[in-house]
């Protein structure tokens, strides 16, 4: 009871706002380990769960892949009293197989102040780590 008493205060105390991220927001790139880097473009599937379909050239094929990123804010009445989180997860859409490979990362910054990062660089190993799906995500580039 004292556990569930604790957890309710929790989240009473703790402020959430979500970031809206948009198309200008972001970028995406394919990187194979030793070959350049290709430009991807990117398209919301579904602004409410944040998960967009990311289209990367490579040679003569295009890599395909579902990306779950999320950005939010948590403000609370204790040290660190400024919490940043974001998801980003991502699926590789390869069709002929019957499992799909995915991996995926959660990333925090604690602040003080309500200090805003500027942005934030991620990549996810892809293609069984043979490539990564680079993000650039702009907070301050609404």
């Amino acid at each position: 009871m004292i556990k569930v008493a604790a957890l309710i205060s929790l989240l009473l105390t703790a402020n959430l706002s979500a970031y809206e991220i948009t198309k200008e927001m972001i970028s995406f790139k394919y990187q194979p380990t030793e070959l350049p880097a290709s430009k991807c473009t990117h398209e919301i599937t579904n602004p409410m769960s944040g998960s967009w379909t990311v289209k990367c050239p490579y040679f003569n094929t295009v890599k395909e892949f579902s990306v779950h990123l999320r950005a939010r804010l948590y403000e609370k009445n204790y040290k660190p009293k400024h919490r940043y989180e974001v998801l980003y997860w991502v699926t590789n859409r390869i069709e002929d197989r019957p499992v799909r490979e995915f991996t995926g990362t959660t990333l925090w910054f604690n602040f003080e102040d309500k200090t805003i990062p500027h942005s934030v660089r991620l990549g996810q190993h892809v293609d069984n780590s043979y490539a990564s799906l680079d993000l650039r995500l702009n907070l301050l580039n609404k």
